[in-house]
């Protein structure tokens, strides 16, 4: 089969957060023996190409341009969705700066011949399950990269994150215990960010906020993928806590302690590179998106003798 990524939903800066969300799935779908094509389209393909989106329309007139291309005249089209947040976490659908977010989201799931998510976040409450499948993350062989040897690592603890107030008060405590501390911030090219991580001793990922109610398996995958030692902030009850078991997971309150003995560990990159070869030998991202192939839309297309 044939999937195109259009991303033309997307603020520029905004392209570089979502490579660690996007790249996984399209290496999993090659992996498997599907085209895959991305960029920003002025003519989307029609059936039975599948056009993939990943959510965020908030720039006015985004997703009435899906709607009007989905719905308008001429052949039968397949849209198909990637859905990142919770629907009920505020921080993010209640942010003032996307106002459109929720609303236009809600607005086009109905039309959605199937829906790809990578949290649990309330979907099932608009989008029947024969067009539903959740997407567990695991190894990709053609993501794998390799850091830095233990004696150049410059940088103790590395935020694989945006800093906000949470997160500063915890890099901040981190600093004054005399660590080297970083972050990603959200908005660098996967070349910077991939150097950052490469340098780190640890890739730390907490939550946004303490309401936050899931993990980011996306974040937690490519640092393995790096072999990097994550750290993690152990909150997460829902399938996506099975990532913990790969990674050095506590607490907030206990980050910080944790986080300075690791640091200072002599096999602290050897846990990482342990880490990584558990999460080769024991997940797959092909097989994970083989069963999230498994949806009835999928069998038309390949009836159709899609590419």
């Amino acid at each position: 089969m044939h999937f195109h990524f259009q991303l033309a939903n997307h603020y520029f800066a905004g392209l570089y957060r979502i490579d660690d969300i996007v790249s996984p799935i399209v290496w999993g779908l090659r992996a498997l023996g599907h085209q895959v094509t991305s960029g920003i389209l002025p003519h989307l393909p029609s059936w039975p190409s599948a056009v993939v989106i990943q959510e965020f329309f908030d720039r006015e007139g985004s997703a009435e341009e899906v709607l009007n291309w989905k719905l308008g005249p001429g052949p039968r089209k397949c849209l198909g969705l990637i859905c990142t947040e919770d629907l009920n976490d505020d921080l993010v659908m209640g942010d003032p700066r996307w106002p459109r977010r929720r609303d236009s989201l809600l607005r086009i799931l109905p039309h959605c011949d199937f829906v790809w998510t990578i949290i649990p976040g309330g979907y099932e409450l608009h989008v029947p399950p024969e067009r539903l499948a959740f997407i567990d993350y695991g190894y990709v062989e053609a993501l794998r990269r390799d850091g830095l040897p233990a004696a150049q690592r410059d940088i103790d603890v590395l935020f694989y994150a945006t800093i906000n107030e949470r997160r500063q008060r915890l890099y901040d405590a981190l600093t004054r215990q005399g660590l080297r501390v970083a972050a990603t911030r959200g908005y660098l090219p996967d070349y910077i960010r991939y150097n950052l991580m490469s340098r780190a001793r640890l890739v730390l990922d907490v939550r946004r906020g303490d309401d936050v109610r899931f993990t980011s398996p996306s974040r937690i995958a490519a640092a393995l993928q790096l072999g990097s030692t994550v750290v993690s902030e152990l909150f997460d009850t829902s399938r996506l806590g099975n990532l913990y078991k790969y990674t050095e997971a506590h607490p907030f309150e206990a980050i910080e302690r944790q986080c300075l003995a690791l640091a200072q560990a002599p096999d602290v990159v050897e846990r990482g590179l342990a880490a990584r070869e558990r999460f080769r030998s024991e997940t797959s991202m092909a097989r994970n998106m083989g069963e999230a192939l498994a949806l009835p839309v999928f069998k038309e297309l390949a009836a159709a003798g899609a590419p």
